[in-house]
Protein backbone atom coordinates (compact mmCIF):
# COMPACT_ATOMS: atom_id res chain seq x y z
CA UNK A 1 0.00 0.00 0.00
CA UNK A 2 0.92 3.65 -1.04
CA UNK A 3 2.36 5.77 1.42
CA UNK A 4 1.55 8.63 0.11
CA UNK A 5 -2.10 10.42 -1.23
CA UNK A 6 -2.06 11.88 -4.87
CA UNK A 7 -4.77 14.27 -5.52
CA UNK A 8 -6.15 13.53 -9.40
CA UNK A 9 -9.36 15.99 -8.84
CA UNK A 10 -7.25 19.27 -8.30
CA UNK A 11 -9.06 22.03 -10.13
CA UNK A 12 -7.12 25.30 -10.15
CA UNK A 13 -9.42 28.02 -9.40
CA UNK A 14 -8.48 31.53 -8.12
CA UNK A 15 -10.88 33.73 -6.40
CA UNK A 16 -10.08 37.50 -5.39
CA UNK A 17 -11.55 40.59 -4.68
CA UNK A 18 -9.42 43.24 -7.49
CA UNK A 19 -9.69 47.21 -7.60
CA UNK A 20 -9.05 47.88 -11.10
CA UNK A 21 -8.26 51.02 -13.09
CA UNK A 22 -11.52 52.02 -14.50
CA UNK A 23 -12.94 55.36 -16.40
CA UNK A 24 -15.67 55.17 -13.33
CA UNK A 25 -17.73 58.05 -14.64
CA UNK A 26 -18.66 56.15 -17.54
CA UNK A 27 -19.40 52.74 -15.44
CA UNK A 28 -21.50 54.92 -13.72
CA UNK A 29 -23.15 56.43 -16.73
CA UNK A 30 -23.84 52.28 -18.35
CA UNK A 31 -24.96 51.17 -15.27
CA UNK A 32 -27.59 53.68 -15.24
CA UNK A 33 -29.37 53.97 -18.54
CA UNK A 34 -32.18 52.25 -19.01
CA UNK A 35 -31.47 48.37 -20.87
CA UNK A 36 -32.51 48.13 -24.70
CA UNK A 37 -31.93 44.44 -24.39
CA UNK A 38 -30.69 42.00 -22.02
CA UNK A 39 -27.47 41.99 -23.10
CA UNK A 40 -25.13 44.63 -25.13
CA UNK A 41 -21.03 44.50 -25.68
CA UNK A 42 -19.14 47.19 -24.40
CA UNK A 43 -16.20 48.94 -26.23
CA UNK A 44 -13.50 48.02 -23.58
CA UNK A 45 -11.80 51.23 -23.67
CA UNK A 46 -14.86 52.77 -22.58
CA UNK A 47 -14.69 51.65 -19.60
CA UNK A 48 -10.83 50.42 -18.71
CA UNK A 49 -8.45 53.45 -17.83
CA UNK A 50 -5.47 50.82 -17.99
CA UNK A 51 -5.58 47.14 -20.13
CA UNK A 52 -1.73 46.42 -19.50
CA UNK A 53 -2.56 46.54 -15.87
CA UNK A 54 -6.05 44.12 -16.08
CA UNK A 55 -4.00 42.40 -17.97
CA UNK A 56 -0.96 41.54 -15.70
CA UNK A 57 -3.66 41.02 -12.37
CA UNK A 58 -4.49 38.32 -14.07
CA UNK A 59 -1.39 36.95 -16.02
CA UNK A 60 -0.82 37.09 -11.80
CA UNK A 61 -4.07 35.00 -10.94
CA UNK A 62 -3.47 32.22 -13.63
CA UNK A 63 0.40 31.72 -12.49
CA UNK A 64 -1.04 31.49 -8.64
CA UNK A 65 -4.03 29.72 -9.64
CA UNK A 66 -1.90 27.07 -11.67
CA UNK A 67 0.62 27.14 -8.84
CA UNK A 68 3.67 27.96 -11.16
CA UNK A 69 4.75 30.35 -13.95
CA UNK A 70 2.21 30.34 -16.65
CA UNK A 71 3.59 31.53 -20.47
CA UNK A 72 0.58 33.41 -21.91
CA UNK A 73 0.51 34.67 -25.11
CA UNK A 74 -3.34 35.49 -26.11
CA UNK A 75 -5.42 37.66 -23.52
CA UNK A 76 -9.03 38.77 -24.81
CA UNK A 77 -10.71 41.57 -22.50
CA UNK A 78 -14.07 41.97 -23.25
CA UNK A 79 -16.50 43.85 -21.33
CA UNK A 80 -20.43 43.40 -21.23
CA UNK A 81 -23.57 44.87 -19.74
CA UNK A 82 -25.92 42.99 -18.66
CA UNK A 83 -29.58 43.71 -17.85
CA UNK A 84 -32.72 41.93 -16.89
CA UNK A 85 -33.10 38.48 -18.26
CA UNK A 86 -29.89 37.46 -19.08
CA UNK A 87 -28.76 34.61 -18.58
CA UNK A 88 -26.53 31.72 -19.96
CA UNK A 89 -27.24 27.96 -19.85
CA UNK A 90 -24.45 25.85 -19.83
CA UNK A 91 -21.61 26.97 -21.78
CA UNK A 92 -17.48 26.47 -21.39
CA UNK A 93 -14.77 28.70 -22.40
CA UNK A 94 -12.76 29.22 -25.62
CA UNK A 95 -9.44 29.55 -24.16
CA UNK A 96 -6.98 27.45 -21.96
CA UNK A 97 -8.44 29.85 -19.36
CA UNK A 98 -11.46 31.90 -18.51
CA UNK A 99 -11.41 35.08 -16.32
CA UNK A 100 -14.76 36.88 -14.87
CA UNK A 101 -14.50 40.42 -12.99
CA UNK A 102 -17.70 42.14 -11.75
CA UNK A 103 -16.53 45.70 -12.65
CA UNK A 104 -19.97 47.29 -11.35
CA UNK A 105 -23.59 46.84 -10.10
CA UNK A 106 -26.72 48.86 -9.92
CA UNK A 107 -30.30 47.84 -8.11
CA UNK A 108 -30.67 46.02 -5.17
CA UNK A 109 -31.89 42.01 -6.49
CA UNK A 110 -34.39 40.17 -4.31
CA UNK A 111 -32.44 37.29 -4.50
CA UNK A 112 -28.79 36.52 -4.35
CA UNK A 113 -28.56 34.62 -6.99
CA UNK A 114 -28.86 37.41 -9.57
CA UNK A 115 -26.36 37.38 -12.16
CA UNK A 116 -24.63 34.69 -10.12
CA UNK A 117 -21.49 32.69 -12.04
CA UNK A 118 -21.53 29.10 -11.17
CA UNK A 119 -18.52 26.48 -12.18
CA UNK A 120 -19.55 23.18 -12.86
CA UNK A 121 -17.15 20.23 -13.25
CA UNK A 122 -17.63 18.13 -16.21
CA UNK A 123 -15.93 14.86 -15.48
CA UNK A 124 -17.29 11.81 -15.29
CA UNK A 125 -18.26 10.59 -11.75
CA UNK A 126 -18.03 13.73 -10.10
CA UNK A 127 -21.64 14.09 -9.33
CA UNK A 128 -21.35 10.60 -7.78
CA UNK A 129 -18.28 11.30 -5.31
CA UNK A 130 -17.94 13.01 -2.29
CA UNK A 131 -14.49 15.19 -3.06
CA UNK A 132 -13.30 17.39 -0.69
CA UNK A 133 -13.24 21.22 -2.12
CA UNK A 134 -15.22 22.42 -4.67
CA UNK A 135 -16.56 22.18 -7.87
CA UNK A 136 -15.99 18.57 -7.50
CA UNK A 137 -19.63 16.96 -8.05
CA UNK A 138 -21.70 20.11 -6.84
CA UNK A 139 -21.40 23.64 -8.44
CA UNK A 140 -18.56 26.97 -7.26
CA UNK A 141 -21.20 29.43 -7.44
CA UNK A 142 -19.81 32.92 -6.90
CA UNK A 143 -22.25 35.66 -6.74
CA UNK A 144 -22.24 38.66 -8.45
CA UNK A 145 -21.20 41.81 -6.70
CA UNK A 146 -18.65 44.48 -8.04
CA UNK A 147 -14.99 43.80 -7.21
CA UNK A 148 -15.45 40.22 -7.40
CA UNK A 149 -12.85 38.16 -9.91
CA UNK A 150 -12.68 34.86 -10.78
CA UNK A 151 -9.96 32.57 -13.16
CA UNK A 152 -10.74 29.22 -14.18
CA UNK A 153 -10.13 26.32 -16.17
CA UNK A 154 -11.52 27.21 -19.63
CA UNK A 155 -12.60 23.36 -19.68
CA UNK A 156 -15.17 23.83 -16.52
CA UNK A 157 -18.45 24.23 -17.21
CA UNK A 158 -19.96 27.84 -16.71
CA UNK A 159 -23.66 29.05 -15.87
CA UNK A 160 -25.16 32.74 -15.41
CA UNK A 161 -28.40 32.54 -13.38
CA UNK A 162 -30.44 35.03 -14.77
CA UNK A 163 -30.39 39.01 -13.78
CA UNK A 164 -33.22 40.05 -12.17
CA UNK A 165 -35.27 43.04 -13.58
CA UNK A 166 -34.23 45.89 -10.82
CA UNK A 167 -30.38 44.47 -11.41
CA UNK A 168 -27.75 45.35 -13.58
CA UNK A 169 -23.96 44.23 -13.98
CA UNK A 170 -20.88 45.46 -16.00
CA UNK A 171 -18.82 42.38 -16.65
CA UNK A 172 -15.06 42.10 -18.09
CA UNK A 173 -14.50 38.81 -18.96
CA UNK A 174 -11.12 37.46 -20.09
CA UNK A 175 -10.01 34.73 -22.13
CA UNK A 176 -6.22 33.50 -21.67
CA UNK A 177 -4.20 31.25 -23.90
CA UNK A 178 -0.91 30.14 -23.85
CA UNK A 179 1.92 31.18 -25.72
CA UNK A 180 2.28 28.46 -28.73
CA UNK A 181 5.48 26.11 -28.18
CA UNK A 182 7.41 27.31 -30.65
CA UNK A 183 7.27 30.99 -29.65
CA UNK A 184 7.96 29.67 -25.61
CA UNK A 185 11.48 30.81 -24.54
Amino acid sequence: MPDTLTDLWATAVWLDSLQLPLHQSAVESLLSTPAASPHAPIKAETVIADQIAIEDEFRRAATQANGEPVTIGDLCCQVHLLGPGYSVGLAYGTGDWMGWCVLGSRGTPAESSSGMLSLHDPRAGCAGVDVPGSPWGRPLTIKAQAGIAVLFPGWLGYSITPVEPCHRLLLLTITVNPLPAERQP
